[in-house]
């Protein structure tokens, strides 16, 4: 779903046909990141058996983004005119469903936006290919496409769209696939291998030492409208996030509940579909070392389908269940239906089914009311060894202290209690509230439950923790999580309290975290390149030694590109300094460079051409991609820029490589600056570079600012600032004003309120006041310099 990476490599040879000349491009319109109100939708006719479709009927009268826009990423291999095809199914045959644009996308601009042609299909209400009359031009490289609804409501139905060079070409039945780009991530958690088979010491679930274990894990949202790139989403989630479960929601129904006109496309209308989903799901995640909870999505009465459960649990216990991974969660949210007189009978059939090959993995019940009622769970309880019991919560929607007591009575009786679906939105998915997210996982962690948070996805929705357009394979940087997304991650990093402890909540922001979302590794060892005895080449700008074991200040690393231990194909100018005929497949590398905190990668380069394509690498030019370099046009190869760009995490002393993806004469290098995570230093210390570690915390993001390491500001007070500070302001109302008065620094910030709710990318405007809305009032909030050239003065008010 929505996979950036795939949209953009269409063109690497797989999408070209016999004659070189000719160029198609496929995309599967669920790959492009849909805008409320587009949604996905189910129909086994469609490609993948999916489309997107508006869900209400905005007002068409006008160009809105509030319509419904859907945006694709990609790269154009050839420059030049191509045609617009669409598989669709429409209202009316003088329905002209989009207005097209390549850019920006802004819809008041009306001179970047073409319409769409009257389809004249005879029968326009079945799928068919629609040629939209459109011609757009294209220079090579990568580019992004905007559809914006216009005509047609609820009844245009988009499934996929081709564009093509070729003016004779005419797409038929399902079209071509959309190539699968596959760069499969090897990461392994140590999670499993460190618990073993989980079972229950009285009501806590424990290691296979009988240790208490808190497990902290995501869910997917509906396998059959995401489906999840093998090995890809899931170990990428492992490493990026720090899970130890991953939560597989495979829908049961084929109609919503309440709605019978709405199909939904689980399990029921395509059981063969859903269930080889789930396996590679299942085995992604033994792959990657986590447990996997194995979701029988339900929202119904649970015995409407107790032959087709007890059918697919004996199969998945059968198969998987000698594997301490699994976990078996055999019915999602029971809905209209008693415990004792529904739920409880239908349990205990499943169960029996399982215990039949699985003898000891933990199995969770849902509860009554979308398994909110363990309360009522408590008075009849069951029999079966190793059962937990499902809690649902919402915090936008559900009172705290009410939903709390009904999970203390159940506990006080002896249940297990497993929190297997809560979000920080409202249940409409519309709002979110942080504060009481917070008493949630505070309470959840000092009480040592295991919790899921929904919804490892990228939908439009306020509890998706992924941007619409970030990837659904990953790899994910900051930059492509949404305020859950980023409210969200702090807590897997954070260390975890021992039961019973007053304080077991992981605060966001706190400038101990250690994260825990990569892995250690040795150094290139499997690098397919000759050893090379020679230490890394990589300078460091400062360097630290004290007594105290918890100082340690760690600085950047700048890798000069000359100086590579290892390249292919390209050419090195000593005396400019610099590395070049950079052309798809060439590569430089480094051996044994130190990533432990490095959170950026920052490539000075010039590029005479933009569009190409790059990777930086860690162990071998094959290797787990650290980041992805879309290559921009700096006005020619001699003048240089340099980019920033996040990186998916890794850990340990490693090789790395800059390695040409696409292109040719795709940039020269001159240098690559490793950006690290500074950590607090001691009480004593000295460092090689300028200044003392002292006991000074430098923050790389604003979930670090804390009150450790902010510097006070008091309205209309003016104090200095530079890049990474961050300041500690009391908002009384209104809006906030950042405020920059000379000099020629032009910073960015990023701003949370108290609900630790954030505010990114705020760009200054120099000589005058930044208006910042926050949300929040009367209350203290956090701005961290995220960008800035140099020092420069800074004020704050409120107004």
């Amino acid at each position: 779903m929505k996979n950036f990476m795939v949209s953009l490599l269409v063109s690497l040879g797989l999408s070209v046909s016999a004659q070189a000349a000719d160029q198609f491009i496929w995309l599967e319109a669920e790959s492009g990141a849909e805008l409320n109100p587009i949604v996905v939708k189910s129909d086994l006719g469609a490609s993948q058996a999916i489309y997107l479709a508006p869900w209400k009927w905005p007002d068409y009268s006008k160009r809105s983004a509030e319509n419904g826009v859907i945006t694709f990423d990609l790269y154009i291999p050839e420059e030049g005119e191509y045609v617009l095809w669409a598989r669709v199914r429409l209202p009316n045959a003088g329905a002209k469903p989009f207005d097209v644009s390549v850019g920006d996308g802004d819809p008041n601009d009306g001179s970047q936006w073409k319409s769409w042609e009257s389809d004249d299909r005879p029968d326009v209400k079945h799928w068919g290919w629609s040629n939209s009359g459109i011609r757009l031009y294209f220079t090579k490289g990568t580019q992004t496409l905007h559809l914006l609804q216009r005509e047609g409501g609820p009844g245009v139905h988009l499934d996929k769209i081709l564009l093509t060079n070729s003016t004779t070409y005419v797409p038929t039945g399902l079209g071509a696939p959309e190539p699968n780009v596959d760069i499969s991530n090897p990461y392994r958690s140590g999670v499993v291998g460190k618990y073993g088979n989980l079972r229950l010491v009285g009501n806590q679930l424990s290691d296979k030492n009988g240790q208490p274990v808190q497990l902290r894990g995501i869910s997917t949202h509906g396998l059959q409208w995401f489906p999840l790139v093998a090995n890809q989403t899931i170990p990428n989630m492992a490493e990026f996030f720090g899970a130890d479960a991953v939560r597989l929601a495979m829908y049961i129904e084929d109609y919503a509940p309440t709605d019978p006109s709405d199909f939904w496309g689980g399990y029921m209308a395509d059981s063969d579909a859903m269930l080889k989903r789930t396996e590679a799901a299942i085995e992604d995640a033994v792959n990657a070392g986590l447990y996997v909870l194995v979701d029988w999505h339900i929202h119904n009465t649970p015995s409407n389908y107790t032959e087709h459960a007890t059918a697919f649990f004996t199969y998945i216990a059968k198969k998987y269940g000698h594997l301490p991974n699994i976990i078996y969660e055999i019915c999602n949210e029971p809905v209209a239906v008693s415990w004792s007189g529904g739920i409880k009978p239908y349990a205990n059939t499943v169960i029996k089914a399982i215990r039949e090959h699985d003898p000891d993995n933990i199995i969770i019940v849902g509860t009554p009311t979308w398994s909110q009622d363990v309360d009522a769970a408590a008075q009849d309880p069951l029999t079966h060894s190793n059962v937990m019991y499902a809690f649902h919560f919402y915090a936008g929607t559900h009172d705290f202290n009410t939903m709390k007591n009904k999970v203390e009575t159940a506990l006080n009786a002896g249940l297990a209690i497993f929190v297997s679906e809560w979000g920080s939105s409202d249940v409409g998915t519309s709002s979110s509230n942080f504060s009481v997210a917070n008493q949630w996982m505070e309470y959840m962690n000092q009480r040592k439950l295991s919790w899921v948070n929904w919804s490892l996805g990228n939908k439009d929705e306020t509890s998706s923790i992924l941007k619409p357009r970030a990837p659904m394979a990953g790899p994910w940087g900051p930059g492509d999580l949404t305020q859950a997304g980023k409210w969200l991650k702090p807590y897997f990093d954070e260390p975890r309290p021992a039961p019973g402890s007053s304080s077991g909540s992981a605060q966001v922001g706190s400038s101990s975290s250690s994260s825990s979302s990569s892995s250690s590794s040795s150094s290139g060892s499997d690098s397919k390149l000759p050893s090379s005895s020679s230490s890394s080449s990589s300078s460091s700008s400062s360097s630290s030694s004290g007594s105290n074991s918890g100082s340690v200040s760690e600085s950047n690393i700048v890798l000069e590109a000359e100086q590579a231990h290892m390249s292919q194909n390209i050419n090195i100018f000593w005396q400019e300094g610099i590395v070049g005929y950079f052309d798809a497949g060439d590569f430089i590398g480094f051996r044994g460079v130190d990533l432990d905190g490095v959170v950026q990668i920052k490539l000075r380069y010039a590029a005479g051409q933009g569009g190409g394509l790059a990777d930086v690498r860690a162990d071998n030019p094959d290797g787990h991609v650290l980041a992805v370099i879309n290559v921009q046009h700096t006005g020619s190869y001699d003048s240089y820029q340099e980019f920033t760009f996040n990186v998916n995490g890794t850990t340990g002393r490693r090789d790395i490589f800059i390695v040409g993806r696409n292109g040719v004469g795709i940039f020269n290098i001159d240098k690559i600056t490793l950006v690290k995570k500074s950590i607090s230093g001691g009480n004593s210390g000295s460092t090689g570079g300028s200044g003392s570690t002292g006991n000074t915390s430098r923050p790389y993001s604003v979930a670090d600012c804390n009150d450790g390491n902010s510097a006070p500001a008091a309205s209309g007070t003016t104090v200095s600032a530079g890049a990474g500070k961050c300041f500690k302001y009391r908002h009384t109302g209104g809006q906030l004003r950042i405020g920059v008065f000379s000099g020629n620094v032009v910073p960015k910030y990023d701003v949370r309120n108290c609900n630790n709710q954030v505010v990114s990318n705020v760009n200054q405007q120099l000589g005058n006041f930044i208006p910042v809305s926050t949300s929040a009032n009367n209350c203290d909030h956090y701005i961290f310099v995220k960008e800035a050239s140099g020092g420069f003065n800074i004020q704050f008010s409120s107004w």
